[in-house]
Order: C-alpha cells, then structure tokens, then sequence
C-alpha cells in the first residue's frame, strides 16, 4: 500500500475514488511516517557494553560513554583489546542485599 501512497502525493485528486476503508490506511501510514521522523533516534538508545566483575560474572549492561569512564579512571579494562564490546572491573563491586543474600544462601547449601 505505499505504492498507492506515493501515487497520492503526486495527485491529490486521485484519493476521492478510494474506497473509505483504503483512505484510512493510507491516512494511517502518512501519520506512521510523521511521528517516525519526530521521534525516531539519531544514535541507538543502548550500547549493550558488558560489564564484568573480577570473577567474571556479569553485573549488568552500560553505555559506551560510561565504559569510556570507567577505563579513564582505571576502574575497568577491556575484556577483549579488538572486539571492545565489554570491560572487566579492577575492583570488586558492592552487591545489593539482594545479590548478598543469594550468595550467602549458596554458601550455607554448599556446606551442608
């Protein structure tokens, strides 16, 4: 139906034979297209950068900008120098209580 769109535009006239259901659609994809261009992101929204704790377990997904801050403060290093799509902290984090609580329950399992 974006053919019979582009067809529209160039004449105006041309919707008044459409059935109403068809006008509708076609009213439906030009307000589609307008809110496309208003809203559509310049960049993407996420970067999806991994992070790492020393152990290696994954704490959670951050943005280019705030890896970037991390490794200028060396808090971090990249994971993998070519792919650089995730970095590994020099520190360890402070967990939730949550994350705590998970981890001292493994614990007690493991020694009973």
């Amino acid at each position: 139906h974006l053919d019979i769109i582009s067809c529209n535009n160039n004449n105006s006239g041309s919707t008044q034979q459409l059935p109403s259901h068809v006008k509708r659609e076609i009213f439906k994809e030009q307000r589609r297209q307008q809110k496309m261009e208003q809203f559509s992101c310049k960049k993407p929204v996420y970067d999806n950068m991994a992070m790492f704790d020393p152990q290696n377990q994954l704490l959670c997904t951050i943005s280019k900008k705030k890896a970037a801050w991390y490794l200028k403060k060396e808090l971090a290093v990249w994971v993998d120098e070519n792919e650089r799509t995730a970095i590994r902290l020099l520190f360890e984090p402070n967990r939730s209580n949550k994350v705590q609580r998970q981890q001292n329950q493994q614990q007690e399992q493991e020694q009973e």
